[in-house]
Parts: structure tokens; C-alpha cells; sequence
């Protein structure tokens, strides 16, 4: 009986130092763990804001140049169809009298 009480200790204190070790390491791992993620969330942020800056630039620089270009040719985004429509007859008008002009005056010469 002895021997197994001996036996029975020894493999109770066997059982507590393999769970103080694995304690040990689950402590180890979950602290690493830790502070891997928090350097990788220290990383993603530094990236996004980079990525927010380089966003709001770009965007900024698209926002100005349309609204250069609508400042510009503010015509030719308002208006009826009705007058674009004239606006572009003349304008075919305009250039057929040229041709015509050009070309009886080459006739002359």
C-alpha cells in the first residue's frame, strides 16, 4: 500500500509540474501573441492613415479640377438641348460658309 501511495504522490506531483509548465507556456504564447497583434495594429493604422491622407489628396485635386473645369465651360453642362442643338448648327453653318468661301477663292486664283 505504501508503494502505491508513494506512486500515487509522485504522479500527482508529476500532473502539477506538467500543468505549472503548461500554464508557463500558455502565459508565454498568449503574452507574444499580445504583442504581435498589437505591433500589427500599430502597422495596419500607420498604413491606414498614410492611405486617408493619400486619399483626401487625391480626391481634393479631382474635386478642384472639375470644378475648374465647370467654372470654365459652365455652358456646356447647363442649358437646353434646344440651344445646343442651334449652338451646334451654326457652328456647321459657320464653317460650310468658310469651306465655301475658301474654295471659290482657290477657284479664282
Amino acid at each position: 500500500m505504501e508503494a502505491y501511495i508513494s506512486e500515487s504522490k509522485e504522479q500527482g506531483s508529476e500532473y502539477a509540474d506538467a500543468l505549472r509548465e503548461q500554464g508557463s507556456n500558455y502565459a508565454e504564447a498568449s503574452r507574444e501573441q499580445g504583442e504581435n497583434y498589437s505591433d500589427a495594429l500599430e502597422e495596419y493604422s500607420q498604413d491606414y492613415a498614410d492611405w486617408q491622407e493619400n486619399r483626401q489628396k487625391a480626391i481634393s485635386g479631382a474635386e478642384t479640377m472639375i470644378a475648374t473645369i465647370f467654372d470654365d465651360y459652365r455652358s456646356v453642362f447647363t442649358g437646353s438641348s434646344l440651344e445646343r442643338w442651334g449652338v451646334l448648327l451654326a457652328n456647321m453653318a459657320f464653317l460650310l460658309g468658310v469651306i465655301l468661301i475658301f474654295q471659290k477663292r482657290k477657284d479664282v486664283v
